[in-house]
């Protein structure tokens, strides 16, 4: 078994199961609801069986949820181990003009490159070479450059819940506007999560100050945002995190509500009523359906297009490790977002959104985020 890195979360269980399951590629739900796995040894299909009966059972179905309890075996490959040690050697492309991500795709038993310009695909292959990376192991994807969703200030009514407008100065005479993440209880630092981005300097708990989109009423102020790092799995020259999430204090009068703004219906920003956080996921699984409420584009939502991507954010010199993207809308001043699976009345945490391309987004998944702010209590005791 090839030796990968840096894994985690769920890639860390792929890892775990090969031991298990010589040639285990990695899970994901297929897009007409079975749930399937790659296997590069044909005699460990048996096994891979057992193993997607066991997600089935692990995995508490959403209201949007598609599967069917298919389960199926695909002829694979690769083992996971060596897409992700081969992802591993890839992160030195990050520094290259025009790439957008590296990717170990369980889904498509290959290693997934996002690039967004010409010299970048032209660049890529000669460069994965060099570091020892089989072509045929590669797929190159046309991606647009990723962007933090933050917009400027505009009029809008007070923030009531997770997934509401925030407003805050990025600098003299500039108001930045995001959205809240999701409510921290806590009896002495209640308060709530959002993008680290979505303050003056991000990597930094730097004070800064959050306020109603009207900017007449004090919202809160930040206490945790664990700095930015160099070296290790960081691509050389660039500055890394696993999550984009901060946490802030609410101000006084402000009381820690375990809910998230109910859009009144999906592309909506009308708030019709809250949704109940009822628990947290730590990583998702590529193909299932996540929601998002957004400040600026409201309740959307998609299927899991790919998981642990390491990604840059454009116009920085940050990348941003093993973070998650669904294939639905989000724009500016979403930032921050709630990303959630959707249960009814319930909503179970999955993460905190911080970039995406319009037509999808990405997010830092809870098991990053409590990574790196500590373990958070985000809903209401039964």
């Amino acid at each position: 078994m090839a030796e990968a890195g840096d894994v985690r979360g769920l890639e860390a269980r792929f890892v775990e199961i090969e031991r298990e399951v010589p040639g285990f590629g990695g899970y994901f739900f297929a897009a007409d609801g079975a749930v399937a796995a790659y296997v590069a040894e044909p005699g460990s299909a048996p096994a891979a069986r057992v193993v997607l009966a066991r997600v089935l059972a692990e995995r508490i179905p959403s209201a949007r949820d598609r599967r069917t309890g298919e389960m199926r075996v695909l002829e694979g490959r690769y083992s996971f181990s060596q897409l992700a040690a081969w992802r591993d050697r890839l992160v030195a492309l990050l520094p290259i003009p025009g790439v957008v991500y590296v990717d170990a795709d369980e889904a498509f038993n290959r290693v997934r490159i996002g690039v967004w310009t010409n010299e970048a695909r032209l660049a890529v292959p000669a460069a994965a070479v060099r570091l020892g990376v089989p072509l045929v192991a590669l797929v190159l994807s046309d991606e647009r450059s990723l962007r933090p969703l933050v917009r400027l200030a505009d009029a809008a009514g007070p923030l009531v819940s997770g997934g509401q407008r925030l407003s805050f100065a990025s600098g003299p005479s500039v108001s930045v506007q995001c959205s809240v993440g999701f409510n921290v209880l806590a009896l002495d630092n209640a308060g709530y999560v959002t993008a680290a981005h979505c303050s003056r300097v991000q990597g930094r708990a730097d004070g800064t100050v959050h306020q109603h989109p009207d900017e007449t009423q004090l919202l809160g102020m930040e206490t945790a945002d664990p700095p930015l790092f160099r070296g290790g799995a960081c691509p050389s020259g660039r500055r890394c995190r696993y999550s984009d999430a901060a946490r802030f204090r609410f101000a006084p009068g402000h009381v820690a509500d375990p809910a998230i703004a109910r859009a009144a219906e999906p592309g909506s920003r009308e708030v019709a009523g809250t949704l109940r956080v009822g628990g947290e996921s730590p990583y998702p699984v590529a193909g299932e359906v996540l929601d998002k409420v957004g400040a600026e584009t409201g309740w959307t939502f998609g299927a899991v297009a790919a998981t642990c991507v390491h990604v840059n954010v454009d116009g920085t010199d940050v990348t941003l490790l093993c973070q998650d993207v669904v294939d639905a809308a989000a724009e500016g001043g979403d930032s921050g977002a709630p990303v959630f699976a959707w249960r009814g009345g319930e909503a179970t945490l999955a993460g905190v959104l911080w970039g995406g391309t319009g037509k999808r987004f990405y997010f830092s998944a809870m098991g990053n985020v409590e990574a790196e702010l500590g373990p958070l209590t985000t809903g209401a005791p039964r």
